[in-house]
C-alpha cells in the first residue's frame, strides 16, 4: 500500500531493495536486518570462490592427465591459506545463518 514519507505518496516500499532506498530511508531498516543482508552477501561471495576453486582443481587435474600445465601446482599453494579458509567461513556462516534464523522464529511472537 501507498506509503507517505521522502519519496511521496506514490511509493511502496516492500518493493524496493536497500540500495534504491535513500539515504534516510535505509537508515530505518534495523541492524539486524541490515547484519543478515551483509552475511548473506559475504557468504554468496564465498561460495563462488569455493565453486570457482572446485572447478579450477577439477580442470587442473584433467589438464595434469592431459600433460597440460593447468596450475594445479598453484592451487595446492593456494590450498591452505586461501581455500581451506574459504570453505570454513562457508560453512562456519551457514551454521550461525541457520542458528540465527531458527533463533528469531523461536523469540518472534505467535501471532
Amino acid at each position: 500500500s501507498p506509503r507517505m514519507g521522502s519519496w511521496g505518496a506514490n511509493s511502496y516500499h516492500c518493493s524496493a531493495t536497500p540500495e534504491e532506498l535513500p539515504t534516510a530511508e535505509r537508515a530505518r531498516i534495523p541492524v539486524k536486518d541490515q547484519f543478515f543482508r551483509w552475511l548473506n552477501f559475504v557468504l554468496m561471495l564465498d561460495l563462488f570462490l569455493v565453486l570457482f576453486s572446485f572447478a579450477w582443481l577439477m580442470v587442473a587435474v584433467i589438464g595434469r592427465g592431459a600433460k597440460v600445465p593447468l596450475g594445479l601446482d598453484l592451487w595446492y599453494k593456494l590450498w591452505v591459506p586461501v581455500f581451506t579458509p574459504a570453505i570454513g567461513v562457508l560453512m562456519a556462516g551457514a551454521i550461525v545463518s541457520g542458528v540465527s534464523s531458527w533463533v528469531v522464529k523461536r523469540l518472534k511472537p505467535n501471532p
